[in-house]
């Protein structure tokens, strides 16, 4: 059986880059954006089909994650890509401004998650991946925690919680290389 990832934030960049690379390996891949429409990578003879995903809306993660698993049958691997990074001075960012960039960057990795793991006991299917990965730069990083939780740490804080017992997860931030 042909495995299956789904990418966050595939309008460019980096989740851009790991659709075609994925595609390039075989693998079947649930491309999620906020406008399927912006998609710039091939189909790939059939293996790759964008989603509209906003990670901010629980019902588009909720949506996106079921046309998914309709189109391919089964998730394996969760790649959380979507998020900005908020540069500058922690003092001069208003709440509006910080509960935004937390609602991307960390629930929004939450409900995704969520709603794969979901599906993934529906299917028993419970070995997952997920593979998170935050905005880089070490300069006045405005809200580090989030991206910090966002990271490894959601994936050290899940991995003992969620899944059946016997079937670990395992997680990877891509922005310290470590888990």
């Amino acid at each position: 059986m042909t495995s299956t990832v789904l990418i966050t934030g595939c309008s460019s960049g980096i989740g851009a880059a790991t659709v075609r690379h994925f595609a390039a390996q075989g693998w079947n891949v649930a491309a999620t954006l906020r406008d399927p429409a912006a998609a710039h990578f091939e189909d790939s003879a059939g293996k790759v089909a964008s989603f509209a995903l906003d990670v901010t809306d629980p019902q588009s993660v909720d949506a996106a994650v079921a046309q998914a698993v309709e189109r391919f049958g089964h998730i394996d691997v969760l790649i959380n890509n979507a998020g900005y990074g908020l540069f500058g001075p922690f003092e001069s960012a208003t709440q509006e401004v910080i509960e935004r960039q937390f609602q991307t960057n960390v629930f929004g990795v939450f409900d995704v998650t969520r709603a794969a793991a979901h599906a993934r006991a529906r299917q028993r299917r419970h070995h997952q991946r997920g593979v998170a990965h935050g905005p880089g730069g070490d300069a006045a990083v405005l809200a580090v925690c989030g991206v910090q939780v966002r990271g490894g740490g959601f994936f050290r804080i899940t991995q003992p919680r969620i899944g059946a017992p016997g079937h670990p997860r395992e997680g990877v931030c891509t922005r310290c290389g470590g888990d």
